[in-house]
Protein backbone atom coordinates (compact mmCIF):
# COMPACT_ATOMS: atom_id res chain seq x y z
CA UNK A 1 0.00 0.00 0.00
CA UNK A 2 3.02 2.42 0.74
CA UNK A 3 4.54 2.11 -2.66
CA UNK A 4 1.06 2.69 -4.58
CA UNK A 5 0.50 5.40 -2.43
CA UNK A 6 3.83 6.62 -2.95
CA UNK A 7 3.71 5.82 -6.90
CA UNK A 8 0.08 7.80 -7.24
CA UNK A 9 1.42 10.88 -4.98
CA UNK A 10 4.41 11.29 -7.39
CA UNK A 11 1.79 11.02 -10.38
CA UNK A 12 0.02 13.62 -9.15
CA UNK A 13 2.78 15.81 -8.10
CA UNK A 14 4.11 14.88 -12.64
CA UNK A 15 0.27 16.05 -13.52
CA UNK A 16 0.45 19.77 -11.47
CA UNK A 17 3.35 20.60 -13.03
CA UNK A 18 2.38 20.30 -16.43
CA UNK A 19 -0.71 21.87 -15.23
CA UNK A 20 1.78 24.53 -14.02
CA UNK A 21 3.44 25.19 -17.45
CA UNK A 22 0.42 25.28 -19.08
CA UNK A 23 -0.96 27.49 -16.68
CA UNK A 24 1.89 30.05 -17.06
CA UNK A 25 3.72 29.32 -14.00
CA UNK A 26 7.01 29.75 -16.00
CA UNK A 27 7.83 33.33 -16.36
CA UNK A 28 6.47 35.49 -19.11
CA UNK A 29 9.90 35.89 -20.78
CA UNK A 30 9.85 32.99 -22.81
CA UNK A 31 7.21 30.33 -22.66
CA UNK A 32 8.53 26.56 -24.03
CA UNK A 33 5.39 24.53 -25.41
CA UNK A 34 6.58 21.11 -27.06
CA UNK A 35 3.83 18.96 -29.03
CA UNK A 36 4.51 15.19 -29.08
CA UNK A 37 6.31 13.95 -30.51
CA UNK A 38 8.88 16.16 -29.28
CA UNK A 39 9.99 16.55 -25.58
CA UNK A 40 10.79 19.39 -23.38
CA UNK A 41 15.12 20.03 -23.09
CA UNK A 42 15.78 22.63 -20.93
CA UNK A 43 14.69 25.63 -23.11
CA UNK A 44 14.69 24.08 -26.39
CA UNK A 45 12.60 21.04 -27.75
CA UNK A 46 13.95 17.85 -29.44
CA UNK A 47 12.85 14.74 -31.04
CA UNK A 48 11.62 11.87 -29.10
CA UNK A 49 10.22 9.07 -31.83
CA UNK A 50 9.99 6.40 -29.59
CA UNK A 51 8.72 7.88 -26.71
CA UNK A 52 11.04 6.64 -23.68
CA UNK A 53 11.51 10.39 -22.27
CA UNK A 54 15.19 10.49 -24.12
CA UNK A 55 15.84 12.82 -26.90
CA UNK A 56 16.99 10.97 -30.03
CA UNK A 57 19.64 12.65 -30.87
CA UNK A 58 21.39 12.09 -27.51
CA UNK A 59 20.22 7.88 -27.77
CA UNK A 60 22.16 8.05 -31.55
CA UNK A 61 25.35 8.92 -29.47
CA UNK A 62 24.68 5.88 -27.34
CA UNK A 63 24.16 3.95 -30.07
CA UNK A 64 27.24 4.77 -31.62
CA UNK A 65 29.27 4.42 -28.48
CA UNK A 66 28.05 0.69 -28.45
CA UNK A 67 28.52 0.16 -32.22
CA UNK A 68 32.29 0.89 -31.39
CA UNK A 69 32.84 -1.36 -28.57
CA UNK A 70 31.34 -4.29 -30.68
CA UNK A 71 28.00 -4.82 -29.15
CA UNK A 72 26.40 -4.67 -32.07
CA UNK A 73 23.94 -7.49 -32.14
CA UNK A 74 22.76 -8.53 -35.46
CA UNK A 75 24.09 -7.55 -39.15
CA UNK A 76 23.08 -8.75 -42.74
CA UNK A 77 24.97 -8.17 -45.57
CA UNK A 78 23.25 -8.25 -49.19
CA UNK A 79 24.87 -8.04 -51.73
CA UNK A 80 23.87 -8.24 -56.11
CA UNK A 81 25.94 -8.38 -58.49
CA UNK A 82 25.07 -7.63 -62.34
CA UNK A 83 28.48 -7.01 -64.50
CA UNK A 84 31.09 -6.84 -62.05
CA UNK A 85 29.29 -4.50 -59.68
CA UNK A 86 28.66 -5.33 -56.00
CA UNK A 87 25.80 -3.52 -54.00
CA UNK A 88 25.85 -4.67 -49.70
CA UNK A 89 22.91 -3.46 -47.57
CA UNK A 90 24.27 -3.26 -44.13
CA UNK A 91 21.43 -3.19 -40.97
CA UNK A 92 22.21 -3.01 -37.66
CA UNK A 93 19.96 -4.01 -34.59
CA UNK A 94 20.26 -2.95 -31.16
CA UNK A 95 17.69 -3.42 -27.96
CA UNK A 96 16.45 0.05 -28.73
CA UNK A 97 16.82 1.74 -32.17
CA UNK A 98 17.94 0.45 -35.63
CA UNK A 99 20.25 1.97 -38.65
CA UNK A 100 21.15 1.20 -42.01
CA UNK A 101 23.42 1.71 -44.51
CA UNK A 102 24.63 0.86 -48.17
CA UNK A 103 27.69 -0.05 -49.35
CA UNK A 104 28.76 0.16 -52.48
CA UNK A 105 31.57 -1.93 -54.53
CA UNK A 106 32.86 -2.26 -58.32
CA UNK A 107 35.62 -4.19 -59.90
CA UNK A 108 36.69 -4.20 -63.32
CA UNK A 109 38.18 -8.01 -62.74
CA UNK A 110 36.37 -10.44 -60.87
CA UNK A 111 32.70 -10.99 -59.37
CA UNK A 112 32.24 -11.65 -55.68
CA UNK A 113 29.32 -13.03 -54.03
CA UNK A 114 29.54 -13.17 -50.15
CA UNK A 115 27.24 -13.38 -47.29
CA UNK A 116 28.34 -11.81 -44.07
CA UNK A 117 26.23 -12.49 -40.60
CA UNK A 118 27.24 -11.43 -37.11
CA UNK A 119 25.94 -12.46 -33.59
CA UNK A 120 26.69 -10.84 -30.55
CA UNK A 121 31.08 -11.10 -31.04
CA UNK A 122 31.41 -14.05 -33.29
CA UNK A 123 31.01 -13.53 -37.37
CA UNK A 124 31.29 -15.87 -40.07
CA UNK A 125 31.89 -15.22 -43.99
CA UNK A 126 31.51 -17.52 -47.14
CA UNK A 127 32.99 -15.46 -50.48
CA UNK A 128 33.70 -17.19 -53.68
CA UNK A 129 35.32 -15.63 -56.74
CA UNK A 130 34.73 -16.32 -60.39
CA UNK A 131 37.78 -15.29 -62.66
CA UNK A 132 37.33 -12.88 -65.49
CA UNK A 133 36.31 -14.04 -68.90
CA UNK A 134 38.47 -12.98 -71.68
CA UNK A 135 37.14 -13.03 -75.06
CA UNK A 136 39.72 -14.97 -77.31
CA UNK A 137 40.95 -17.33 -74.44
CA UNK A 138 39.83 -20.27 -76.55
CA UNK A 139 36.71 -20.52 -73.24
CA UNK A 140 33.36 -20.14 -74.32
CA UNK A 141 32.01 -18.47 -70.97
CA UNK A 142 28.50 -18.22 -70.73
CA UNK A 143 28.15 -14.24 -70.87
CA UNK A 144 30.29 -14.50 -74.48
CA UNK A 145 28.15 -16.64 -76.53
CA UNK A 146 26.96 -13.61 -78.34
CA UNK A 147 29.32 -11.24 -78.39
CA UNK A 148 32.99 -13.84 -78.79
CA UNK A 149 32.91 -15.64 -81.60
CA UNK A 150 36.23 -16.24 -81.37
CA UNK A 151 35.41 -18.41 -78.78
CA UNK A 152 32.12 -19.65 -78.85
CA UNK A 153 31.41 -19.61 -82.38
CA UNK A 154 29.21 -19.44 -85.13
CA UNK A 155 25.96 -21.92 -86.16
CA UNK A 156 25.88 -24.00 -89.82
CA UNK A 157 25.84 -21.08 -92.60
CA UNK A 158 27.60 -18.23 -90.57
CA UNK A 159 31.21 -17.35 -89.63
CA UNK A 160 32.97 -14.81 -87.21
CA UNK A 161 34.03 -11.41 -88.19
CA UNK A 162 36.53 -9.17 -87.53
CA UNK A 163 34.07 -7.70 -84.90
CA UNK A 164 33.72 -11.42 -83.34
CA UNK A 165 29.98 -11.56 -84.10
CA UNK A 166 28.69 -14.11 -86.14
CA UNK A 167 27.54 -13.00 -89.88
CA UNK A 168 25.76 -14.69 -92.72
CA UNK A 169 28.25 -16.77 -95.26
CA UNK A 170 27.76 -14.83 -99.00
CA UNK A 171 27.18 -17.87 -101.26
CA UNK A 172 26.66 -17.48 -104.39
CA UNK A 173 23.33 -18.28 -106.30
CA UNK A 174 24.11 -19.94 -108.66
CA UNK A 175 27.18 -20.99 -106.58
CA UNK A 176 29.80 -20.60 -109.25
CA UNK A 177 30.46 -16.97 -110.42
CA UNK A 178 31.02 -16.93 -114.20
CA UNK A 179 34.49 -16.76 -115.42
CA UNK A 180 35.89 -15.58 -118.71
CA UNK A 181 38.93 -17.04 -118.36
CA UNK A 182 38.22 -20.14 -120.95
CA UNK A 183 36.52 -17.95 -123.52
CA UNK A 184 39.93 -16.20 -124.39
CA UNK A 185 41.58 -17.30 -127.46
CA UNK A 186 44.82 -18.57 -127.42
CA UNK A 187 45.26 -19.97 -123.19
CA UNK A 188 45.37 -23.29 -124.88
CA UNK A 189 42.25 -24.60 -123.73
CA UNK A 190 39.05 -25.12 -126.43
CA UNK A 191 36.42 -22.94 -124.55
CA UNK A 192 32.57 -23.54 -124.93
CA UNK A 193 32.46 -20.48 -126.94
CA UNK A 194 35.60 -20.92 -129.20
CA UNK A 195 35.49 -23.70 -132.11
CA UNK A 196 38.24 -24.22 -134.97
CA UNK A 197 36.44 -21.41 -137.17
CA UNK A 198 37.08 -18.82 -134.25
CA UNK A 199 40.23 -20.43 -132.53
CA UNK A 200 41.89 -23.10 -134.14
CA UNK A 201 45.15 -22.26 -131.95
CA UNK A 202 43.15 -23.67 -129.36
CA UNK A 203 40.97 -26.00 -130.90
CA UNK A 204 43.16 -27.30 -133.97
CA UNK A 205 41.89 -28.04 -137.30
CA UNK A 206 39.65 -30.63 -138.63
CA UNK A 207 42.28 -32.28 -140.83
CA UNK A 208 45.62 -33.18 -139.84
CA UNK A 209 47.14 -31.73 -143.23
CA UNK A 210 45.95 -28.64 -142.39
CA UNK A 211 47.89 -25.73 -140.08
CA UNK A 212 46.70 -23.37 -137.93
CA UNK A 213 48.36 -20.17 -139.21
CA UNK A 214 47.37 -16.53 -137.33
CA UNK A 215 44.80 -18.32 -135.95
CA UNK A 216 43.33 -19.71 -139.36
CA UNK A 217 43.49 -23.21 -140.48
CA UNK A 218 45.09 -23.62 -144.06
CA UNK A 219 46.96 -26.03 -146.12
CA UNK A 220 50.39 -25.95 -145.84
CA UNK A 221 52.56 -24.87 -148.92
CA UNK A 222 55.05 -27.37 -148.89
CA UNK A 223 55.26 -31.41 -148.01
CA UNK A 224 56.51 -32.04 -144.51
CA UNK A 225 60.33 -32.91 -144.73
CA UNK A 226 60.73 -37.04 -142.96
CA UNK A 227 60.69 -37.31 -139.01
CA UNK A 228 63.51 -38.60 -137.65
CA UNK A 229 62.81 -40.66 -134.36
CA UNK A 230 65.07 -41.00 -131.92
CA UNK A 231 65.24 -43.48 -128.92
CA UNK A 232 63.79 -41.78 -125.58
CA UNK A 233 66.13 -40.53 -122.64
CA UNK A 234 66.74 -43.42 -120.28
CA UNK A 235 66.08 -40.63 -117.67
CA UNK A 236 62.45 -40.72 -116.24
CA UNK A 237 62.49 -37.44 -115.75
CA UNK A 238 61.02 -34.72 -117.63
CA UNK A 239 60.94 -30.46 -117.20
CA UNK A 240 57.68 -29.52 -117.48
CA UNK A 241 57.94 -25.83 -117.01
CA UNK A 242 59.38 -23.74 -120.03
CA UNK A 243 61.42 -21.16 -117.57
CA UNK A 244 61.82 -20.50 -113.84
CA UNK A 245 59.69 -18.56 -111.26
CA UNK A 246 57.52 -22.02 -110.74
CA UNK A 247 56.56 -23.22 -106.98
CA UNK A 248 54.71 -25.88 -105.59
CA UNK A 249 53.58 -28.13 -107.55
CA UNK A 250 50.15 -30.36 -106.81
CA UNK A 251 49.03 -33.18 -108.90
CA UNK A 252 46.05 -34.99 -110.08
CA UNK A 253 45.39 -37.42 -112.62
CA UNK A 254 46.90 -35.92 -115.24
CA UNK A 255 46.78 -32.56 -114.25
CA UNK A 256 49.46 -30.76 -112.55
CA UNK A 257 49.11 -27.11 -111.07
CA UNK A 258 51.86 -24.72 -109.48
CA UNK A 259 52.30 -20.59 -108.91
CA UNK A 260 54.14 -18.89 -111.27
CA UNK A 261 55.48 -15.63 -111.31
CA UNK A 262 55.24 -13.36 -114.37
CA UNK A 263 56.93 -9.73 -113.92
CA UNK A 264 56.25 -9.60 -110.20
CA UNK A 265 52.91 -10.99 -110.16
CA UNK A 266 52.38 -15.03 -109.50
CA UNK A 267 48.72 -16.35 -111.61
CA UNK A 268 48.36 -19.97 -111.26
CA UNK A 269 49.13 -22.79 -114.26
CA UNK A 270 48.27 -25.97 -115.35
CA UNK A 271 50.07 -28.58 -117.52
CA UNK A 272 48.24 -31.61 -118.79
CA UNK A 273 51.12 -34.93 -118.90
CA UNK A 274 48.44 -36.17 -121.42
CA UNK A 275 48.09 -33.87 -123.75
CA UNK A 276 51.27 -32.34 -123.23
CA UNK A 277 49.39 -28.99 -122.93
CA UNK A 278 50.32 -25.80 -120.61
CA UNK A 279 47.90 -23.03 -119.82
CA UNK A 280 47.65 -20.06 -117.55
CA UNK A 281 44.46 -20.16 -115.11
CA UNK A 282 44.58 -16.80 -114.23
CA UNK A 283 46.05 -13.83 -115.91
CA UNK A 284 45.88 -10.37 -114.20
CA UNK A 285 47.23 -7.87 -112.30
CA UNK A 286 46.11 -9.22 -108.46
CA UNK A 287 48.30 -12.36 -106.70
CA UNK A 288 46.85 -15.67 -106.75
CA UNK A 289 49.26 -18.24 -105.15
CA UNK A 290 49.08 -21.61 -103.13
CA UNK A 291 46.75 -23.97 -105.84
CA UNK A 292 45.73 -27.21 -105.02
CA UNK A 293 43.22 -29.31 -107.80
CA UNK A 294 40.97 -32.56 -107.54
CA UNK A 295 39.55 -33.68 -110.72
CA UNK A 296 37.93 -30.88 -112.87
CA UNK A 297 38.57 -28.22 -109.69
CA UNK A 298 41.45 -26.26 -108.78
CA UNK A 299 41.34 -24.18 -105.51
CA UNK A 300 43.77 -21.05 -104.70
CA UNK A 301 44.26 -17.98 -102.41
CA UNK A 302 43.05 -15.48 -104.73
CA UNK A 303 43.49 -11.25 -104.21
CA UNK A 304 41.34 -9.98 -106.52
CA UNK A 305 38.11 -9.32 -104.12
CA UNK A 306 38.56 -5.48 -103.17
CA UNK A 307 39.76 -5.25 -99.50
CA UNK A 308 40.62 -9.08 -99.91
CA UNK A 309 43.42 -10.15 -97.61
CA UNK A 310 43.08 -13.37 -99.12
CA UNK A 311 39.89 -15.42 -100.36
CA UNK A 312 39.86 -19.28 -101.04
CA UNK A 313 38.67 -19.17 -105.30
CA UNK A 314 37.20 -22.38 -106.76
CA UNK A 315 37.49 -22.84 -110.43
CA UNK A 316 35.84 -25.71 -112.33
CA UNK A 317 38.15 -25.91 -115.10
CA UNK A 318 35.90 -27.54 -117.36
CA UNK A 319 32.69 -25.43 -117.70
CA UNK A 320 34.79 -22.42 -117.06
CA UNK A 321 32.67 -21.32 -114.13
CA UNK A 322 34.40 -20.04 -110.37
CA UNK A 323 33.78 -18.41 -107.36
CA UNK A 324 35.18 -17.05 -103.99
CA UNK A 325 34.30 -19.41 -101.40
CA UNK A 326 32.63 -17.70 -98.46
CA UNK A 327 34.96 -14.42 -98.21
CA UNK A 328 35.71 -12.79 -95.41
CA UNK A 329 37.52 -9.58 -93.57
CA UNK A 330 40.33 -12.45 -92.73
CA UNK A 331 43.19 -13.97 -94.38
CA UNK A 332 41.85 -17.59 -95.82
CA UNK A 333 44.97 -19.95 -97.08
CA UNK A 334 46.55 -23.30 -97.54
CA UNK A 335 43.10 -24.80 -99.09
CA UNK A 336 43.05 -28.45 -100.36
CA UNK A 337 40.37 -30.21 -102.01
CA UNK A 338 38.43 -33.45 -102.46
CA UNK A 339 35.68 -34.44 -104.34
CA UNK A 340 32.92 -31.61 -102.66
CA UNK A 341 34.82 -30.84 -100.01
CA UNK A 342 37.26 -28.09 -99.78
CA UNK A 343 39.22 -26.93 -96.04
CA UNK A 344 41.46 -24.68 -95.97
CA UNK A 345 43.29 -22.04 -92.59
CA UNK A 346 41.70 -18.93 -91.73
CA UNK A 347 43.78 -16.38 -89.58
CA UNK A 348 42.59 -15.22 -86.28
CA UNK A 349 45.62 -13.72 -84.36
CA UNK A 350 48.79 -13.91 -85.56
CA UNK A 351 49.72 -16.33 -83.30
CA UNK A 352 46.70 -18.65 -84.05
CA UNK A 353 44.15 -19.47 -86.75
CA UNK A 354 41.50 -21.83 -87.27
CA UNK A 355 40.41 -24.76 -89.69
CA UNK A 356 37.46 -24.87 -91.91
CA UNK A 357 35.65 -27.15 -94.12
CA UNK A 358 33.21 -26.31 -97.26
CA UNK A 359 30.67 -28.37 -98.83
CA UNK A 360 29.75 -28.07 -102.51
CA UNK A 361 26.55 -29.73 -102.52
CA UNK A 362 25.00 -27.88 -100.01
CA UNK A 363 27.20 -24.19 -99.70
CA UNK A 364 27.49 -24.66 -96.04
CA UNK A 365 30.41 -24.12 -94.24
CA UNK A 366 31.45 -25.33 -90.89
CA UNK A 367 34.49 -24.32 -88.54
CA UNK A 368 36.42 -27.49 -87.16
CA UNK A 369 38.42 -26.09 -84.63
CA UNK A 370 38.31 -23.72 -81.82
CA UNK A 371 41.08 -23.34 -80.05
CA UNK A 372 44.73 -20.36 -79.90
CA UNK A 373 46.60 -22.54 -81.48
CA UNK A 374 48.48 -22.46 -84.45
CA UNK A 375 47.77 -24.85 -87.34
CA UNK A 376 49.41 -25.80 -90.90
CA UNK A 377 48.20 -26.52 -94.20
CA UNK A 378 45.12 -28.70 -93.54
CA UNK A 379 45.11 -32.55 -95.84
CA UNK A 380 41.59 -33.58 -96.78
CA UNK A 381 41.10 -37.05 -98.05
CA UNK A 382 37.74 -39.81 -98.06
CA UNK A 383 36.36 -38.96 -94.46
CA UNK A 384 39.02 -37.37 -92.90
CA UNK A 385 40.55 -34.08 -92.24
CA UNK A 386 44.06 -34.02 -90.75
CA UNK A 387 45.97 -31.09 -89.66
CA UNK A 388 49.73 -30.19 -87.38
CA UNK A 389 49.23 -27.81 -85.00
CA UNK A 390 51.61 -25.56 -82.47
CA UNK A 391 50.08 -25.03 -79.28
CA UNK A 392 51.94 -21.62 -77.67
CA UNK A 393 51.36 -22.27 -74.38
CA UNK A 394 52.93 -25.46 -73.96
CA UNK A 395 55.70 -25.05 -77.07
CA UNK A 396 54.64 -28.38 -78.48
CA UNK A 397 53.14 -29.94 -81.85
CA UNK A 398 50.04 -31.89 -81.72
CA UNK A 399 48.54 -34.02 -85.08
CA UNK A 400 45.00 -33.94 -85.05
CA UNK A 401 42.48 -35.89 -86.61
CA UNK A 402 38.79 -34.78 -88.13
CA UNK A 403 36.18 -37.40 -89.04
CA UNK A 404 33.79 -35.94 -91.29
CA UNK A 405 30.63 -38.11 -90.40
CA UNK A 406 31.04 -38.57 -86.85
CA UNK A 407 32.36 -34.82 -86.64
CA UNK A 408 34.73 -36.05 -83.97
CA UNK A 409 38.24 -35.00 -83.59
CA UNK A 410 40.95 -37.48 -82.87
CA UNK A 411 44.49 -36.79 -82.01
CA UNK A 412 47.19 -38.78 -83.22
CA UNK A 413 50.44 -36.99 -81.88
CA UNK A 414 50.18 -34.96 -78.58
CA UNK A 415 52.88 -32.56 -76.66
CA UNK A 416 55.90 -33.58 -79.76
CA UNK A 417 58.98 -31.27 -79.10
CA UNK A 418 59.70 -31.41 -82.85
CA UNK A 419 57.73 -32.03 -85.87
CA UNK A 420 57.36 -31.40 -89.53
CA UNK A 421 54.35 -28.91 -89.57
CA UNK A 422 53.48 -30.87 -93.04
CA UNK A 423 52.19 -34.14 -93.50
CA UNK A 424 49.91 -36.07 -96.33
CA UNK A 425 46.88 -38.17 -96.22
CA UNK A 426 45.59 -40.55 -98.93
CA UNK A 427 42.23 -42.01 -97.82
CA UNK A 428 42.74 -43.59 -94.40
CA UNK A 429 46.47 -43.43 -94.36
CA UNK A 430 48.52 -40.25 -92.44
CA UNK A 431 51.91 -39.97 -92.85
CA UNK A 432 54.64 -36.97 -91.11
CA UNK A 433 58.00 -36.88 -89.87
CA UNK A 434 58.76 -37.01 -86.60
CA UNK A 435 62.05 -36.38 -84.15
CA UNK A 436 64.69 -33.58 -83.47
CA UNK A 437 64.99 -31.76 -87.25
CA UNK A 438 68.52 -33.62 -87.51
CA UNK A 439 67.11 -36.97 -86.98
CA UNK A 440 63.22 -36.78 -87.96
CA UNK A 441 61.76 -40.27 -89.02
CA UNK A 442 59.02 -41.34 -91.61
CA UNK A 443 55.87 -42.79 -89.51
CA UNK A 444 52.71 -44.26 -91.27
CA UNK A 445 49.34 -43.80 -89.03
CA UNK A 446 46.12 -45.98 -90.08
CA UNK A 447 43.21 -43.56 -88.77
CA UNK A 448 41.06 -46.45 -88.53
CA UNK A 449 43.24 -49.21 -86.88
CA UNK A 450 45.24 -46.27 -84.48
CA UNK A 451 48.19 -48.46 -85.70
CA UNK A 452 51.55 -46.62 -86.26
CA UNK A 453 54.40 -47.93 -88.41
CA UNK A 454 58.44 -46.26 -88.15
CA UNK A 455 59.22 -46.10 -91.64
CA UNK A 456 62.52 -44.84 -91.60
CA UNK A 457 65.51 -45.00 -89.37
CA UNK A 458 68.46 -43.49 -91.39
CA UNK A 459 69.93 -40.90 -89.49
CA UNK A 460 69.28 -37.82 -91.39
CA UNK A 461 66.17 -34.65 -91.76
CA UNK A 462 63.10 -35.77 -93.74
CA UNK A 463 60.29 -33.67 -94.23
CA UNK A 464 57.77 -32.56 -97.31
CA UNK A 465 56.02 -36.19 -96.79
CA UNK A 466 53.38 -37.04 -99.32
CA UNK A 467 51.22 -40.37 -99.86
CA UNK A 468 49.72 -42.27 -102.56
CA UNK A 469 48.53 -46.03 -102.25
CA UNK A 470 51.13 -47.75 -100.53
CA UNK A 471 53.30 -45.30 -102.17
CA UNK A 472 54.96 -42.88 -99.98
CA UNK A 473 57.85 -39.91 -100.85
CA UNK A 474 59.69 -37.39 -98.62
CA UNK A 475 62.70 -35.12 -98.61
CA UNK A 476 65.68 -36.58 -97.19
CA UNK A 477 69.11 -34.98 -96.75
CA UNK A 478 71.55 -38.52 -96.00
CA UNK A 479 73.25 -37.91 -98.42
CA UNK A 480 73.99 -34.25 -98.12
CA UNK A 481 71.58 -32.35 -100.10
CA UNK A 482 67.68 -32.85 -100.19
CA UNK A 483 66.96 -35.42 -102.46
CA UNK A 484 63.76 -37.27 -103.11
CA UNK A 485 63.34 -41.15 -101.37
CA UNK A 486 60.51 -43.48 -102.06
CA UNK A 487 58.78 -46.14 -99.95
CA UNK A 488 56.82 -49.21 -100.85
CA UNK A 489 54.68 -49.99 -98.39
CA UNK A 490 53.66 -53.48 -99.95
CA UNK A 491 57.66 -54.58 -100.65
CA UNK A 492 58.60 -53.04 -97.48
CA UNK A 493 61.47 -51.72 -100.18
CA UNK A 494 63.23 -47.87 -100.20
CA UNK A 495 64.10 -46.62 -102.89
CA UNK A 496 66.47 -43.10 -104.18
CA UNK A 497 64.42 -41.07 -106.98
CA UNK A 498 67.21 -38.42 -107.30
CA UNK A 499 70.66 -38.07 -107.38
CA UNK A 500 71.02 -34.04 -107.73
CA UNK A 501 73.58 -31.76 -106.44
CA UNK A 502 70.65 -29.22 -106.31
CA UNK A 503 67.93 -29.96 -103.17
CA UNK A 504 64.38 -30.76 -104.90
CA UNK A 505 61.37 -28.96 -102.50
CA UNK A 506 57.39 -28.94 -103.04
CA UNK A 507 56.82 -32.68 -104.32
CA UNK A 508 53.62 -34.50 -104.98
CA UNK A 509 52.69 -38.12 -105.85
CA UNK A 510 49.53 -39.18 -108.27
CA UNK A 511 49.84 -43.39 -108.76
CA UNK A 512 52.76 -43.57 -110.65
CA UNK A 513 53.99 -40.21 -111.38
CA UNK A 514 56.31 -37.78 -109.03
CA UNK A 515 56.47 -33.82 -109.51
CA UNK A 516 58.74 -31.73 -107.67
CA UNK A 517 60.28 -28.39 -107.80
CA UNK A 518 64.22 -27.67 -108.60
CA UNK A 519 66.04 -24.24 -108.84
CA UNK A 520 61.96 -23.10 -109.06
CA UNK A 521 61.64 -25.16 -112.68
CA UNK A 522 58.85 -27.87 -112.65
CA UNK A 523 59.65 -31.94 -113.02
CA UNK A 524 57.67 -34.80 -113.39
CA UNK A 525 59.34 -38.39 -112.89
CA UNK A 526 57.84 -41.83 -114.02
CA UNK A 527 58.10 -44.39 -111.93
Amino acid sequence: MVCRFKAFTALALLVLNSACICTGSVPQTRQVVCNPPYIRMGLDCCLDLNENGICDIDEQSQIQSISDDSKLTSSTVSQTSSTSQTSSTVSQTSSTSQTSSTVSQTSSTSQTYSTVSQTSSTSQTTSTTIPATICGDGFCAPDELLTCCDDCGCESGQFCGADNLCHEIQVFKPFFQELKLFDRCGNGICGSGEDMDSCCTDCGCSSPLMACVNNTCVMPLFQPKPLFFTFPSQSRESEISSDGGNFLPRMDGDKIVWTKFYSGTSDIVQYDLSTGVFSKITDDQYRQDLPFNHGDYIVWQDYRRPGSKGDIYLLNTKTGFGGFIAPKERIQHSPAIFWERIVWVEERQESWNEVYLFDMSTSTEKRLTNNNKMKYAPSLGGDWVVWCEFDWQRQTYNIQAYKISTGVTTPVVEGADDISEYIGLHQDKLVYTYGPLENRQVYLHDLNSKITHQITHAQSSKYGVRIYGNRIIWLDNREGNYDIYLYDVGTSKEKRITDNPVSEKGLDIFKDTIVYERNARIYSYSL
